[in-house]
C-alpha cells in the first residue's frame, strides 16, 4: 500500500510538471498543504524553468496533532531540497492564530493569516428554514461525516441511537454514495433515519437540534450559529482532534447514549464563542478573498 502511494504521488507530480512545462505563470496555488502526496509535486514545480512561487492554503482541519512535520525536515537552501530536505511551499495562508502558531514551529516560509475563504459567502446567523422531509415534531440529530471517520461515527451512533429523535445524514462530498449506502443498511427500520440529497450541510445545520461529527468542521459551523455540537472519536486510533476548540468529544456508546437521552442539548453549546473565532478564523468578515489576493 505504501509503495503504491509513493508511486502514485510521483506519477501525479510528473503529470503536473509535464502539463506546466511550457506554460507561463508566476504562482502555483494549491490546498495540498504538507500532505505527503503533494510533496513530489512541490519538488517538480520548483524545477520548472520559470520558477513559480508555490502558495498553499489551509482548507480544513489543522492542529499540532494533525501535523507531524519537524523543523529539521525543511530548509531555505533550494540546492538541498529533494535530497536532504523536504520540498515545501513558499507561502502558507492559514485561517487563524492557533494554526499559525503550529505551523510557525517548523515551517520556514512566509505565513499569512487570511481567515477562511470558504466562509466568505456565509453569514453565520440562525435562520428559520422549512425543509421538506425534516420532521420538527421530534428533535433532529445531524450526522456529518468527513473522509476517513464515517465508520467510527457509524459504529458509535448505531449502538447509541434511540427512536425519540430523527437522524439526518450529511456526508463529505468525496464519498457520499458509499456512506449513504453504509448508513442506510445499518439504520434501516431501527430509527427514523433520513438522507436529504437536495439540501446542503449548512441548510441542514439550521434545522438541527444537535450536530454530531468526527473530523468535520461542521461542528464548528453549528456552534457559530448557536447550535449544540459534539465530536465522536475512536480511542483506539490516533487522536487528530484539536481539544482546544471547546467542543465535547465522545469516545464510547455509553457516553453517547447519555447525550441522546437528554431533553435538550444546551450543555453542548460552547461558552467562549469569540475565542473560538479569534483562535480558529481570526476574521469572519467575508473578506478572506481580499487578503488572499493581497498576500499573493
Amino acid at each position: 500500500l505504501l509503495e503504491n502511494f509513493i508511486q502514485t504521488s510521483i506519477l501525479m507530480a510528473l503529470s503536473v510538471k509535464n502539463f506546466l512545462e511550457d506554460k507561463e505563470f508566476k504562482n502555483f496555488i494549491t490546498y495540498g498543504e504538507f500532505t505527503p502526496m503533494y510533496r513530489p509535486t512541490y519538488f517538480y514545480v520548483k524545477k520548472l524553468r520559470n520558477k513559480p512561487k508555490i502558495i498553499t492554503f489551509q482548507h480544513g482541519q489543522g492542529n499540532s496533532l494533525f501535523n507531524f512535520s519537524k523543523k529539521d525536515e525543511f530548509s531555505l537552501n533550494s540546492n538541498l531540497i529533494g535530497t536532504k530536505y523536504s520540498p515545501s511551499p513558499d507561502k502558507y495562508f492559514v485561517q487563524g492564530k492557533n494554526f499559525y502558531k503550529n505551523i510557525k514551529k517548523f515551517y520556514r516560509g512566509t505565513i499569512k493569516i487570511i481567515g477562511s475563504p470558504r466562509y466568505d459567502d456565509i453569514v453565520f446567523k440562525r435562520k428559520k428554514l422549512k425543509l421538506d422531509g425534516v420532521n420538527k415534531k421530534k428533535k433532529n440529530i445531524l450526522i456529518c461525516t468527513s473522509v476517513g471517520d464515517h465508520k467510527d461515527i457509524l459504529d458509535l451512533v448505531s449502538r447509541s441511537a434511540n427512536k425519540q429523535h430523527n437522524y439526518i445524514l450529511s456526508p463529505h462530498p468525496d464519498n457520499k454514495k458509499k456512506v449513504f449506502s453504509l448508513y442506510e443498511n445499518k439504520f434501516k427500520s431501527k430509527v427514523h433515519f433520513s438522507i436529504l440529497n437536495n439540501y446542503s450541510t449548512a441548510q441542514l445545520i439550521q434545522v438541527s437540534d444537535l450536530v454530531i461529527t468526527g473530523l468535520s468542521h461542521a461542528c464548528i459551523e453549528a456552534q457559530l450559529i448557536g447550535i449544540p455540537s459534539i465530536r465522536v472519536a475512536n480511542p483506539a486510533k490516533p487522536d487528530y482532534l484539536d481539544h482546544k476548540d471547546q467542543i465535547k468529544v465522545i469516545y464510547t456508546s455509553n457516553e453517547l447514549k447519555k447525550v441522546l437521552r437528554k431533553k435538550n442539548f444546551k450543555l453542548y453549546k460552547i461558552k467562549k464563542i469569540k475565542k473560538l473565532i479569534k483562535d480558529y478564523f481570526l476574521y469572519l468578515d467575508n473578506k478572506a478573498y481580499n487578503r488572499f489576493w493581497k498576500y499573493i
